[in-house]
C-alpha cells in the first residue's frame, strides 16, 4: 500500500482532507496483465485495523506492507480496466496492484488529487509525497540538473506555473 493506513487515520482524525489518487490505463489491464486492486469500504474500518496493529511512530513515510497473513488481504479487489479508463480513488482507501502472470507490459498514468492551499488547507502535501511534480522538479532544479531556462523553454502558461508552484 502506497499509503500508510495510520497516516490516514492521524489526518483525517485532525479533520484533514488526505486527497484523492488515480490512475488512466495506457494499456488494458486484466487479471494476466495485472491490474489495480483495492479494498472498497475500509476507511469505515480503517481506525480499529490501526488499533489492532500497533504502530510506534507514524513517520513521514507513506507506503506500508502489509503482513501475508493479514484478514482484510483476501478482500482486496481486483479492477480490470480498458486502455482510456481513469479510476479516482480516497488516498486512504488501501491499494495496491496485482501481480502480472504475462509478458505484456501494464502502463499507466498516475494522478494525485490535493486541496489547493486556497481553500485554506495547511497541509503539505507535496512534503507527503516524494515523487509529486514539485518536490521532483525542486530536487532537480537543486542538483543542477534542470535550470529556470529549460523551465522556460516549456512554454508553460500561468495555470500550468501555479499548479507546480513556480510562480
Amino acid at each position: 500500500w502506497d499509503v500508510s493506513p495510520w497516516r490516514y487515520v492521524e489526518d483525517t482524525s485532525k479533520g484533514l482532507d488526505p486527497g484523492y489518487q488515480g490512475l488512466i490505463a495506457l494499456t488494458d489491464q486484466d487479471l494476466e496483465t495485472g491490474c489495480h486492486l483495492s479494498l472498497p469500504g475500509c476507511t469505515h474500518f480503517m481506525k480499529q485495523w490501526c488499533k489492532e496493529r500497533r504502530l510506534e511512530k507514524v513517520g513521514p513515510k507513506s507506503s506500508f506492507r502489509p503482513a501475508q497473513d493479514d484478514p482484510v488481504l483476501p478482500y482486496m479487489q481486483p479492477i480490470p480496466l480498458r486502455r482510456g479508463e481513469m479510476l479516482v480513488w480516497s488516498v486512504g482507501q488501501l491499494h495496491g496492484s496485482t501481480a502480472s502472470r504475462s509478458h505484456d507490459m501494464r502502463l499507466v498514468q498516475y494522478v494525485r488529487m490535493y486541496p489547493a492551499p486556497e481553500a485554506g488547507w495547511s497541509i503539505n502535501y507535496e512534503g507527503r509525497d516524494g515523487m509529486g511534480c514539485v518536490g521532483v522538479l525542486k530536487r532537480y532544479l537543486k542538483k543542477g540538473e534542470l535550470t529556470e531556462a529549460d523551465i522556460e523553454s516549456f512554454g508553460l502558461d500561468r495555470l500550468c506555473k501555479r499548479l507546480l508552484r513556480l510562480g
